[in-house]
């Protein structure tokens, strides 16, 4: 697992660590899930953040792993930077 991750880390690092920061964040919504009471609508308040940090994170790698096929230039770092903004957002 470990060889995974060098891997992802070495072919495009800010999409790795904005999706590593992402998936802490969906940890901690798990987390949140368990220990608070908070109901929005009949459902839990933290739910729906956990989502959209985990898919943000499957996102983000995915594409990490995908850019590594790619050669490396200028429009890949743009899109890496571009991809880290957006979702800072």
């Amino acid at each position: 697992m470990n060889a995974f991750f060098d891997t992802l880390k070495t072919r495009n690092e800010p999409l790795y660590y904005f999706g590593l920061a992402c998936l802490i964040g969906a940890v901690i919504c798990l987390i949140l899930t368990r220990i608070t009471d908070v109901n929005v609508l009949g459902t839990d308040a933290w739910f729906k953040p956990f989502k959209f940090f985990l898919s943000t994170t499957i996102f983000l790698w995915s594409m990490t792993w995908y850019l590594g096929y790619l050669p490396p230039s200028r429009a890949i770092a743009w899109y890496a930077w571009g991809m880290d903004r957006y979702f800072r957002l």
